[in-house]
Protein backbone atom coordinates (compact mmCIF):
# COMPACT_ATOMS: atom_id res chain seq x y z
CA UNK A 1 0.00 0.00 0.00
CA UNK A 2 1.24 3.49 -0.89
CA UNK A 3 1.36 5.39 2.39
CA UNK A 4 0.81 9.13 2.55
CA UNK A 5 0.52 11.10 5.78
CA UNK A 6 -3.12 10.09 6.34
CA UNK A 7 -2.30 6.40 5.96
CA UNK A 8 0.73 6.75 8.23
CA UNK A 9 -1.36 8.41 10.95
CA UNK A 10 -4.01 5.72 10.62
CA UNK A 11 -1.48 2.88 10.73
CA UNK A 12 0.27 4.32 13.78
CA UNK A 13 -3.07 4.84 15.51
CA UNK A 14 -4.11 1.21 14.92
CA UNK A 15 -0.82 -0.06 16.33
CA UNK A 16 -1.13 2.26 19.32
CA UNK A 17 -4.69 1.20 20.10
CA UNK A 18 -3.77 -2.47 19.73
CA UNK A 19 -1.27 -1.93 22.54
CA UNK A 20 -3.94 -0.37 24.77
CA UNK A 21 -2.74 3.27 24.57
CA UNK A 22 -4.98 6.32 24.21
CA UNK A 23 -2.55 8.83 22.70
CA UNK A 24 0.81 9.14 20.93
CA UNK A 25 2.86 12.23 21.78
CA UNK A 26 5.20 13.02 18.85
CA UNK A 27 7.79 15.77 19.28
CA UNK A 28 10.81 14.75 17.16
CA UNK A 29 10.77 16.97 14.08
CA UNK A 30 11.52 14.13 11.63
CA UNK A 31 8.60 12.11 12.99
CA UNK A 32 6.26 15.10 12.84
CA UNK A 33 7.34 15.63 9.22
CA UNK A 34 6.80 11.95 8.41
CA UNK A 35 3.29 11.93 9.86
CA UNK A 36 2.01 15.37 8.79
CA UNK A 37 4.23 16.73 6.01
CA UNK A 38 5.35 19.62 8.24
CA UNK A 39 8.46 19.42 10.46
CA UNK A 40 7.57 21.78 13.30
CA UNK A 41 5.41 21.54 16.41
CA UNK A 42 4.16 18.80 18.71
CA UNK A 43 1.72 16.23 17.40
CA UNK A 44 -0.90 14.53 19.55
CA UNK A 45 -2.44 11.44 17.98
CA UNK A 46 -5.48 10.44 20.10
CA UNK A 47 -7.39 7.19 20.07
CA UNK A 48 -10.48 8.45 18.23
CA UNK A 49 -10.37 12.24 17.76
CA UNK A 50 -8.55 14.15 15.02
CA UNK A 51 -4.78 14.45 15.45
CA UNK A 52 -3.73 17.82 16.86
CA UNK A 53 -0.59 19.68 15.81
CA UNK A 54 0.51 22.36 18.29
CA UNK A 55 2.55 25.08 16.56
CA UNK A 56 3.87 28.49 17.48
CA UNK A 57 2.41 31.65 15.98
CA UNK A 58 5.56 31.96 13.88
CA UNK A 59 4.83 28.66 12.12
CA UNK A 60 1.03 28.89 12.01
CA UNK A 61 0.47 29.92 8.40
CA UNK A 62 3.02 27.50 6.98
CA UNK A 63 1.57 24.69 9.08
CA UNK A 64 -1.91 25.42 7.69
CA UNK A 65 -0.47 25.22 4.19
CA UNK A 66 1.69 22.11 4.55
CA UNK A 67 0.37 19.90 7.37
CA UNK A 68 -2.09 17.20 6.36
CA UNK A 69 -4.56 15.11 8.34
CA UNK A 70 -4.49 17.09 11.59
CA UNK A 71 -6.10 19.98 13.41
CA UNK A 72 -3.74 22.96 13.79
CA UNK A 73 -3.64 24.50 17.26
CA UNK A 74 -1.85 27.82 17.74
CA UNK A 75 0.38 28.30 20.77
CA UNK A 76 0.15 31.90 21.87
CA UNK A 77 3.34 33.92 22.47
CA UNK A 78 4.74 32.95 25.86
CA UNK A 79 2.58 29.84 26.16
CA UNK A 80 4.55 26.74 27.12
CA UNK A 81 3.99 23.89 24.71
CA UNK A 82 3.94 21.13 27.30
CA UNK A 83 1.47 23.04 29.47
CA UNK A 84 -0.89 22.90 26.49
CA UNK A 85 -0.01 19.22 25.93
CA UNK A 86 -1.09 18.51 29.53
CA UNK A 87 -4.39 20.30 28.95
CA UNK A 88 -5.03 18.29 25.77
CA UNK A 89 -4.18 14.97 27.39
CA UNK A 90 -6.42 15.78 30.32
CA UNK A 91 -9.31 16.53 27.95
CA UNK A 92 -8.70 13.18 26.23
CA UNK A 93 -8.70 11.39 29.59
CA UNK A 94 -5.54 9.64 28.40
CA UNK A 95 -4.16 7.15 30.92
CA UNK A 96 -1.53 5.43 28.75
CA UNK A 97 0.54 7.60 26.41
CA UNK A 98 3.24 6.66 23.92
CA UNK A 99 5.98 9.18 23.15
CA UNK A 100 8.88 9.33 20.70
CA UNK A 101 11.11 11.59 22.82
CA UNK A 102 10.45 12.92 26.29
CA UNK A 103 12.88 14.49 28.73
CA UNK A 104 12.49 13.57 32.40
CA UNK A 105 11.41 17.06 33.61
CA UNK A 106 8.63 17.08 31.02
CA UNK A 107 7.53 13.58 31.98
CA UNK A 108 7.38 14.71 35.60
CA UNK A 109 5.38 17.79 34.60
CA UNK A 110 2.78 15.65 32.84
CA UNK A 111 2.46 13.29 35.81
CA UNK A 112 2.07 16.25 38.18
CA UNK A 113 -0.56 17.91 36.01
CA UNK A 114 -2.49 14.74 35.21
CA UNK A 115 -1.90 11.80 37.53
CA UNK A 116 1.05 10.01 39.04
CA UNK A 117 -0.48 6.82 37.64
CA UNK A 118 -0.17 8.15 34.07
CA UNK A 119 1.76 5.55 32.06
CA UNK A 120 4.32 7.03 29.66
CA UNK A 121 6.09 4.61 27.33
CA UNK A 122 8.71 5.00 24.60
CA UNK A 123 6.95 4.18 21.32
CA UNK A 124 9.78 5.02 18.93
CA UNK A 125 9.95 1.37 17.91
CA UNK A 126 6.43 1.59 16.45
CA UNK A 127 7.45 4.59 14.39
CA UNK A 128 10.65 2.96 13.16
CA UNK A 129 8.65 -0.06 12.00
CA UNK A 130 6.69 2.31 9.77
CA UNK A 131 9.58 4.50 8.68
CA UNK A 132 11.98 1.70 7.70
CA UNK A 133 9.86 0.68 4.70
CA UNK A 134 9.93 3.51 2.17
CA UNK A 135 6.96 4.21 -0.08
CA UNK A 136 7.29 5.28 -3.74
CA UNK A 137 7.21 9.01 -2.94
CA UNK A 138 9.91 8.57 -0.32
CA UNK A 139 12.03 6.50 -2.70
CA UNK A 140 11.73 9.22 -5.33
CA UNK A 141 12.95 11.89 -2.92
CA UNK A 142 15.86 9.73 -1.75
CA UNK A 143 16.71 8.98 -5.39
CA UNK A 144 16.71 12.69 -6.20
CA UNK A 145 19.00 13.35 -3.24
CA UNK A 146 21.27 10.55 -4.47
CA UNK A 147 21.45 12.03 -7.97
CA UNK A 148 22.47 15.37 -6.46
CA UNK A 149 25.12 13.68 -4.31
CA UNK A 150 26.43 11.93 -7.41
CA UNK A 151 26.69 15.28 -9.20
CA UNK A 152 28.56 16.69 -6.21
CA UNK A 153 30.99 13.78 -6.36
CA UNK A 154 31.46 14.34 -10.10
CA UNK A 155 32.43 17.96 -9.39
CA UNK A 156 34.94 16.76 -6.79
CA UNK A 157 36.50 14.32 -9.24
CA UNK A 158 36.84 17.02 -11.87
CA UNK A 159 38.40 19.52 -9.43
CA UNK A 160 40.68 17.20 -7.47
CA UNK A 161 44.41 17.71 -7.98
CA UNK A 162 47.57 18.37 -6.00
CA UNK A 163 47.60 21.84 -4.46
CA UNK A 164 43.86 21.99 -3.75
CA UNK A 165 42.74 22.46 -0.15
CA UNK A 166 40.33 19.93 1.38
CA UNK A 167 37.86 22.68 2.30
CA UNK A 168 37.85 23.96 -1.27
CA UNK A 169 36.84 20.52 -2.53
CA UNK A 170 34.04 20.37 0.05
CA UNK A 171 32.83 23.81 -1.05
CA UNK A 172 32.82 22.77 -4.70
CA UNK A 173 30.74 19.68 -3.90
CA UNK A 174 28.27 21.56 -1.73
CA UNK A 175 27.89 24.36 -4.28
CA UNK A 176 27.20 21.89 -7.09
CA UNK A 177 24.60 19.99 -5.04
CA UNK A 178 22.89 23.24 -4.04
CA UNK A 179 23.06 24.61 -7.60
CA UNK A 180 21.35 21.51 -8.97
CA UNK A 181 18.57 21.48 -6.37
CA UNK A 182 19.67 20.19 -2.97
CA UNK A 183 17.96 21.74 0.05
CA UNK A 184 21.28 21.47 1.93
CA UNK A 185 23.90 18.99 2.99
CA UNK A 186 22.83 15.83 4.78
CA UNK A 187 25.87 16.12 7.11
CA UNK A 188 29.18 18.04 7.21
CA UNK A 189 31.06 17.06 4.05
CA UNK A 190 34.07 14.84 4.71
CA UNK A 191 37.26 15.37 2.72
CA UNK A 192 40.17 13.53 4.33
CA UNK A 193 43.44 13.25 2.46
CA UNK A 194 46.67 11.41 3.19
CA UNK A 195 47.01 10.19 6.76
CA UNK A 196 43.81 12.08 7.73
CA UNK A 197 41.84 9.47 5.80
CA UNK A 198 42.35 7.05 8.68
CA UNK A 199 39.76 9.09 10.62
CA UNK A 200 36.39 7.93 9.26
CA UNK A 201 34.55 11.15 10.22
CA UNK A 202 37.28 13.72 9.57
CA UNK A 203 35.62 16.87 8.21
CA UNK A 204 37.33 18.92 5.53
CA UNK A 205 40.34 20.85 6.82
CA UNK A 206 42.89 23.36 5.53
CA UNK A 207 45.27 20.56 4.50
CA UNK A 208 46.55 20.92 0.93
CA UNK A 209 46.22 17.73 -1.08
CA UNK A 210 49.45 16.29 -2.46
CA UNK A 211 50.43 13.85 -5.17
CA UNK A 212 50.50 10.31 -3.78
CA UNK A 213 47.53 10.97 -1.46
CA UNK A 214 44.46 8.80 -1.07
CA UNK A 215 41.52 11.18 -0.62
CA UNK A 216 38.28 10.04 1.06
CA UNK A 217 35.25 12.15 0.12
CA UNK A 218 31.93 11.50 1.89
CA UNK A 219 28.96 13.73 1.07
CA UNK A 220 25.18 13.83 0.98
CA UNK A 221 22.36 16.00 -0.32
CA UNK A 222 18.79 16.48 0.93
CA UNK A 223 15.45 16.75 -0.89
CA UNK A 224 12.34 17.64 1.14
CA UNK A 225 13.95 16.24 4.28
CA UNK A 226 15.23 13.00 2.71
CA UNK A 227 18.96 12.35 2.68
CA UNK A 228 21.59 10.61 0.56
CA UNK A 229 25.04 9.34 1.52
CA UNK A 230 27.93 8.58 -0.84
CA UNK A 231 31.68 8.02 -0.44
CA UNK A 232 34.48 7.64 -2.94
CA UNK A 233 38.22 7.29 -2.38
CA UNK A 234 40.44 8.88 -5.01
CA UNK A 235 44.11 8.10 -5.58
CA UNK A 236 46.35 10.91 -6.84
CA UNK A 237 49.32 10.29 -9.15
CA UNK A 238 52.17 8.64 -7.30
CA UNK A 239 49.96 6.76 -4.84
CA UNK A 240 51.82 3.66 -3.55
CA UNK A 241 50.90 0.18 -4.73
CA UNK A 242 49.65 -0.63 -1.23
CA UNK A 243 47.05 2.11 -1.54
CA UNK A 244 45.93 0.74 -4.89
CA UNK A 245 45.59 -2.73 -3.42
CA UNK A 246 43.60 -1.52 -0.42
CA UNK A 247 41.19 0.48 -2.56
CA UNK A 248 40.75 -2.53 -4.84
CA UNK A 249 39.95 -4.75 -1.84
CA UNK A 250 37.39 -2.33 -0.42
CA UNK A 251 35.78 -1.80 -3.83
CA UNK A 252 35.41 -5.55 -4.40
CA UNK A 253 34.06 -6.09 -0.88
CA UNK A 254 31.50 -3.35 -1.45
CA UNK A 255 30.38 -4.80 -4.77
CA UNK A 256 30.09 -8.32 -3.37
CA UNK A 257 28.03 -7.06 -0.43
CA UNK A 258 25.75 -5.11 -2.78
CA UNK A 259 25.23 -8.18 -4.96
CA UNK A 260 24.20 -10.16 -1.87
CA UNK A 261 21.52 -7.73 -0.74
CA UNK A 262 17.92 -8.87 -1.13
CA UNK A 263 14.77 -9.33 0.95
CA UNK A 264 15.21 -12.15 3.45
CA UNK A 265 18.91 -11.69 4.15
CA UNK A 266 19.78 -10.52 7.66
CA UNK A 267 21.74 -7.35 8.39
CA UNK A 268 24.41 -9.51 10.03
CA UNK A 269 24.72 -11.72 6.96
CA UNK A 270 25.09 -8.68 4.70
CA UNK A 271 27.85 -7.29 6.90
CA UNK A 272 29.62 -10.66 6.87
CA UNK A 273 29.88 -10.73 3.07
CA UNK A 274 32.12 -7.67 3.02
CA UNK A 275 33.78 -8.34 6.36
CA UNK A 276 34.87 -11.86 5.43
CA UNK A 277 36.53 -10.57 2.28
CA UNK A 278 38.44 -7.90 4.18
CA UNK A 279 39.41 -10.40 6.89
CA UNK A 280 40.69 -12.76 4.19
CA UNK A 281 42.69 -9.85 2.75
CA UNK A 282 44.40 -9.42 6.11
CA UNK A 283 42.72 -6.18 7.24
CA UNK A 284 39.78 -7.35 9.34
CA UNK A 285 40.88 -5.33 12.37
CA UNK A 286 41.05 -2.22 10.18
CA UNK A 287 37.38 -2.46 9.20
CA UNK A 288 36.21 -0.62 12.31
CA UNK A 289 32.54 0.10 11.62
CA UNK A 290 29.47 -1.68 10.30
CA UNK A 291 28.80 -2.31 6.63
CA UNK A 292 26.09 0.32 6.58
CA UNK A 293 22.94 1.83 8.04
CA UNK A 294 19.40 2.78 7.16
CA UNK A 295 18.87 6.17 5.55
CA UNK A 296 15.79 8.28 4.89
CA UNK A 297 14.60 11.32 6.80
CA UNK A 298 17.71 10.84 8.92
CA UNK A 299 21.18 10.02 7.65
CA UNK A 300 21.58 7.28 10.26
CA UNK A 301 18.46 5.33 11.09
CA UNK A 302 17.55 1.65 11.57
CA UNK A 303 18.41 -0.93 10.51
CA UNK A 304 22.15 -1.30 11.09
CA UNK A 305 24.01 -3.59 8.69
CA UNK A 306 26.22 -4.87 11.48
CA UNK A 307 27.20 -8.00 13.37
CA UNK A 308 24.92 -6.86 16.21
CA UNK A 309 21.71 -6.59 14.13
CA UNK A 310 19.89 -9.75 13.06
CA UNK A 311 16.93 -7.91 11.50
CA UNK A 312 15.81 -9.27 8.14
CA UNK A 313 15.96 -6.86 5.20
CA UNK A 314 12.65 -6.15 3.45
CA UNK A 315 11.62 -4.67 0.15
CA UNK A 316 11.51 -0.89 0.54
CA UNK A 317 14.39 -0.58 3.00
CA UNK A 318 16.97 2.03 2.00
CA UNK A 319 20.47 1.45 3.35
CA UNK A 320 24.09 2.39 2.77
CA UNK A 321 26.79 -0.09 1.80
CA UNK A 322 30.18 1.27 2.90
CA UNK A 323 33.03 -1.06 3.87
CA UNK A 324 36.27 0.67 4.81
CA UNK A 325 39.86 0.10 5.85
CA UNK A 326 41.69 2.61 8.06
CA UNK A 327 45.42 2.55 8.80
CA UNK A 328 46.81 5.15 11.20
CA UNK A 329 49.64 7.15 9.66
CA UNK A 330 48.88 5.84 6.17
CA UNK A 331 45.30 6.64 5.18
CA UNK A 332 41.72 5.47 4.75
CA UNK A 333 39.83 3.69 1.98
CA UNK A 334 36.02 3.63 1.81
CA UNK A 335 33.48 3.19 -0.98
CA UNK A 336 29.80 3.87 -0.26
CA UNK A 337 26.51 3.90 -2.10
CA UNK A 338 22.92 4.45 -0.99
CA UNK A 339 20.93 1.36 -1.96
CA UNK A 340 17.25 0.42 -2.18
CA UNK A 341 16.18 -3.13 -1.35
CA UNK A 342 13.91 -4.25 -4.21
CA UNK A 343 11.58 -7.21 -4.67
CA UNK A 344 14.33 -9.60 -5.73
CA UNK A 345 17.61 -7.80 -5.00
CA UNK A 346 18.88 -4.26 -4.62
CA UNK A 347 19.39 -1.12 -6.70
CA UNK A 348 22.08 1.53 -6.28
CA UNK A 349 20.63 5.02 -6.02
CA UNK A 350 24.02 6.78 -6.02
CA UNK A 351 26.26 6.30 -9.02
CA UNK A 352 29.28 7.60 -10.94
CA UNK A 353 28.70 9.93 -13.88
Amino acid sequence: MVMGTLERLSSLRHRMVDEGFQCFLVSRSKNVLYLTGFPEGILLLPETEDPQLLVSSLNLEEAKERAKGCQIIELKPGEKAFERVAVCLEAMKARKVYFDSLELPLAQLLKERLSSSLELKDGMGLLWNLRKVKGPEEVEKIAQACRLASLGMKAVRETLKAGVEERFLAAIAEYEMRRKGSDGTAFPTIVASGARGAMPHAVASSRVIQNGDAVVVDLGATVEGYASDMTRTFLLPGAPERAMGLLSLVTEAQERAFEGLKPGISCKEADSIARNMIVKGGYGERFIHSLGHGIGLEVHEPPSLSQQDSEILKEGFSVTVEPGIYIKGFGGFRVEDTVLITRDGARKLTFDF
